[in-house]
């Protein structure tokens, strides 16, 4: 045994086994031809093709140096592992009221009577949120403005309806005063 042991030479281990692409002399076919391919010399011509093979490439040891397996690091061996988790930071919770807050003054277009739920949950919300740091506060000021909003058009709505309704009443009692 040597004084320096490969990777499985260890005492009481078993002898590493022999290359299945060798020929029968000990030697593989890729050392036959000084490590230019080919088996032994033989025709590399492809069975019924009449084209050779095509030739065969140096071999080149990209990146690994002389040592054997298990007998120290190999410098400049790829790069180094990258971190999935760097640059992500955890975002803080969204605050429920905020968007319960921009639901209901989307859906006060069309309804209107959400909207002031809108603005009540837009409150609640930017409340919670000073008070524990979840996230959500533009969402939670996108509620209570877009509620704001739709509350007042409803408001000038209803306002130009009564003073149509009494235009109406004021006159036809003046038509019938004629």
């Amino acid at each position: 045994m040597s004084t320096n042991p490969e990777y499985g030479d260890q005492p009481g281990s078993q002898p590493a086994p022999q290359d299945p692409y060798s020929s029968y002399g000990g030697q593989s076919a890729y050392d036959a031809q000084g490590g230019q391919g080919g088996y032994g010399g033989q025709d590399t011509t492809a069975y019924g093709s009449g084209y050779p093979a095509q030739p065969s490439y140096a071999q080149t040891n990209y990146g690994q140096d002389s040592m054997a397996y298990g007998q120290g690091a190999q410098p400049g061996y790829g790069q180094p592992a990258y971190d999935y988790n760097q640059g992500y930071a955890v975002q803080p919770r969204t605050n429920t009221m905020a968007t319960l807050s921009l639901i209901m003054s989307l859906v006060g277009l069309i309804t209107g009577i959400t909207a002031v739920l809108g603005i009540i949950f837009g409150h609640i919300g930017r409340k919670q949120i000073r008070e524990t740091g979840e996230g959500g506060d533009g969402m939670a000021l996108a509620g209570l403005i877009v509620g704001y909003v739709i509350c007042g058009l409803w408001v000038l709505g209803i306002l130009a309806y009564i003073a149509l309704v009494v235009f109406m009443f004021g006159a036809a009692g003046m038509a019938g005063a004629f």
